[in-house]
């Protein structure tokens, strides 16, 4: 039996490749995969964008402890808009 010659296999290298993704959507997939709910998919994801923009635009893979350490002692402002804070400042308790 003869193969049709328009039916010629592709090489791989011709085929058009993806894009690979972005770090905020692999951050998002890993976390939905992991069977988060989407309020938290999208607050990991909030997170991981400021802690970029804190660090000008670097990499997370690029940071060292001490930039992330730098991130959450409170130099972002990570933190300011939590409810419980949101909370005592309202009505003055927690």
């Amino acid at each position: 039996m003869d193969r049709d010659p328009t039916l010629s296999a592709t090489p791989q290298s011709a085929l058009p490749s993806a894009p690979p993704l972005r770090l905020l959507d692999q951050l998002r997939l890993a976390a939905r995969r992991l069977g988060h709910t989407e309020r938290t998919v999208a607050g990991f994801a909030d997170c991981a964008h400021r802690f970029i923009l804190f660090h000008n635009k670097r990499q997370p893979r690029e940071t060292g402890l001490a930039e992330v350490g730098q991130f959450f002692d409170g130099g972002a402002g990570v933190w300011s808009d939590s409810r419980p804070q949101k909370r005592v400042a309202e009505t003055g308790s927690a």
